[in-house]
C-alpha cells in the first residue's frame, strides 16, 4: 500500500515540472523531490486526520471557522481572500453560521457599509471537539510507534516546523 493508502495520488503536468530554486541541478533535484513529499504528506494528513474526524457541518462552514478562529474578529473580505473564495459564497456561508449561533455579526465601527465576523462561544467549541478528534485520531496512529520512532518523529517534526518557519517567515 502507498502512503496515500487506498486514494491514488496523481501529479498534473504541472505539479510534474521542476522550477529551479538555484543554479545548482542537484539542488533543483533536491528542492522538486522535497515539494513533491511536501504535498503528498499534505494530502496523506487530509486524508487520514482531518477527514476522519467527520466534522458536523459542511465544510466550507467549518473552513470559515477555522478561518475566524486565526484572525478573531475580521471582514467578510478578508475571510474570502483567506479562502480564496467569492464574496458572494461566503456571505451564504456566514449567514448559515450565524443562523446556527457559531458566529455574530456586527457593524464595522469604520465602515458602515461593512460587517465583522466574530466566533461565538458556540463556534469556538465546535472547533475545540473538532480538534480534540484530530488530536485523538494522531494519537492512536502514534501509539504503534516505538519510543525509538517516537523520538526520532519529535525530532524530524520539529525540524519540519523549523524549516516552514524560516521559508514563510
Amino acid at each position: 500500500m502507498n502512503i496515500l493508502g487506498n486514494r491514488t495520488f496523481y501529479l498534473t503536468e504541472t505539479h510534474k515540472s521542476t522550477i529551479g530554486v538555484s543554479d545548482m541541478p542537484e539542488k533543483n533535484e533536491l528542492a522538486n523531490d522535497i515539494s513533491k513529499d511536501f504535498i503528498k504528506m499534505l494530502v496523506y494528513v487530509r486524508n487520514n486526520c482531518f477527514r476522519r474526524a467527520s466534522v458536523p457541518i459542511p465544510l466550507n462552514q467549518f473552513a470559515a471557522l477555522c478561518a475566524l478562529a486565526t484572525e478573531q474578529a475580521t471582514s467578510l473580505t478578508e475571510i474570502s481572500s483567506l479562502l480564496n473564495i467569492s464574496k458572494q459564497q461566503l456571505t451564504t456561508v456566514i449567514e448559515k453560521l450565524a443562523q446556527q449561533g457559531y458566529v455574530e455579526k456586527h457593524r464595522d465601527p469604520r465602515d458602515r457599509r461593512s460587517n465583522i465576523i466574530t466566533l461565538t462561544e458556540r463556534g469556538r467549541t465546535i472547533l475545540e471537539q473538532q480538534n480534540e478528534i484530530t488530536r485523538h485520531n494522531f494519537l492512536k496512529g502514534l501509539d504503534g510507534l516505538t519510543l525509538e520512532e517516537l523520538n526520532s518523529f519529535k525530532k524530524a517534526s520539529q525540524a519540519y516546523l523549523d524549516f516552514l518557519l524560516r521559508m514563510y517567515h
